[in-house]
């Protein structure tokens, strides 16, 4: 890769895999997307003072001077469209992101493919959305696009809610309030979530992916299938015409509830690199530029795992959700600590918030065992040092369980 020049297309979510691409290709150009009309300084610093990228200023001025294009994120891919339509190589989903942001577009395609849908109701504005949840019993709101609106909101009863619905009144324009579009859906009863973590290749799914489980907000942990078990096998086989069809060249991941009757429920595709554990994928697979390289000409990569097994625990500090915070951990850990919206500015790491929850980072680790890289995992991050971090011990229990639930549906890790 040394003799090819990549440009990253970002929102700054996404340096740290810019950081891994500049160990193996000749240049990296970092380019932030930020349509703002009244550009903030402290953006400006992201992917500055870090080895191997160049921040730089504007995208079209190096797009004929690359070879490879890439976009790790969402919400472009009718840019990658036009570039891929005009010969460029494009690493990214392409127009298959509106499998992820469009959720009533993304019903629409796992029932037209036969797989199982949750009963959804769409309500249109706060007003009604109040008065439906009166009587309507347990369920999941969800919204498209907006996801700085609102993530997947759990509800239960009338009072738990209410002071959310009021704080989402104030973030929302009066239009909004009475306009916006929440799909309410009923809870898919499961003791099983699990997911496939690879690449499509224009439908065709890479062998050798993860098989996870994510501990919400908390951590991951993986397996390498050299071909994923029978249940996603499935769900990706039925999907596969779509991603194909819509273009697909890029990270991909997925989360599927499986129920006692051994339904398997397609709830979140992520068509995008998946937080986590796209951390640990970049260290997991020692060609992971080559993977990168392959897919964006079109080629089925050979995915070259280093390890079984992965894990992955979540930075987040409610310090950065509003303000500037700065990072220190040691730096033999450098390749195992992975920053988002991030500088270096001497020996010290500085994470700008960026509308991402106070969510600033991952720890990875890889190894030969469930119990090796939980351990390492969780020694790792706590050599982490970051205001308002706090790393519990206990991140990993849930995540065992999840494996133990697992194997009666023939996941086996």
């Amino acid at each position: 890769m040394k003799d090819k020049k990549v440009i990253v297309y970002d929102r700054g979510l996404y340096v740290y895999l810019a950081q891994r691409l500049a160990r193996d290709f000749g240049k990296v150009y970092y380019y932030l997307a930020d349509s703002d009309p009244y550009p903030c300084s402290a953006k400006s610093n992201i992917g500055t003072g870090l080895e191997g990228i160049e921040r730089v200023q504007t995208f079209w001025d190096y797009v004929d001077d690359v070879d490879l294009i890439v976009f790790f994120d969402v919400y472009d891919g009718t840019l990658q469209h036009y570039l891929r339509s005009k010969g460029y190589n494009v690493f990214g989903s392409d127009l298959s992101e509106k499998i992820e942001l469009d959720r009533k577009l993304m019903l629409k395609a796992v029932g037209m493919v036969g797989l199982p849908v949750p009963k959804t109701d769409i309500v249109v504005g706060l007003d009604a959305l109040e008065e439906y949840l009166k009587t309507s019993g347990e369920k999941y709101l969800k919204r498209s696009y907006y996801r700085g609106d609102l993530e997947t909101k759990h509800f239960e009863n009338i009072d738990q809610i209410m002071p959310w619905i009021d704080d989402l009144r104030h973030k929302l324009t009066q239009r909004e309030t009475r306009e916006i579009e929440i799909l309410c859906q009923d809870p898919i009863p499961c003791d099983c979530e699990v997911g496939y973590d690879g690449f499509i290749v224009d439908g065709t799914y890479t062998k050798n992916a993860l098989t996870g489980y994510e501990i919400k907000d908390e951590g991951y942990i993986g397996a390498i299938s050299e071909s994923a078990p029978k249940v996603l096998q499935i769900v990706n086989q039925k999907m596969s015409p779509i991603y194909k069809q819509l273009g697909y060249r890029g990270h991909y991941s997925n989360e599927i509830r499986i129920t006692e009757d051994k339904k398997a429920y397609l709830t979140d595709p992520t068509c995008r690199a998946p937080s986590p554990p796209a951390a640990l994928m970049s260290e997991i697979y020692s060609n992971y530029s080559e993977i990168v390289w392959s897919i964006a000409i079109g080629e089925v990569p050979s995915l070259a795992p280093i390890s079984k097994y992965g894990s992955e625990i979540e930075l987040v500090s409610p310090d950065n959700e509003d303000r500037e915070i700065c990072v220190q951990f040691p730096p033999d850990l450098s390749p195992f600590v992975k920053l988002k919206n991030h500088y270096k500015k001497g020996e010290s790491y500085y994470c700008v918030d960026n509308g991402n929850s106070g969510f600033f980072g991952s720890v990875i680790c890889y190894g030969d065992s469930v119990e090796e890289v939980t351990t390492k995992c969780l020694e790792y991050a706590k050599k982490v040092v970051a205001d308002g971090l706090v790393i519990r011990d206990e991140v990993f229990t849930k995540a065992k369980e999840a494996i133990d639930a697992g194997r009666k549906y023939g996941i086996m890790f």
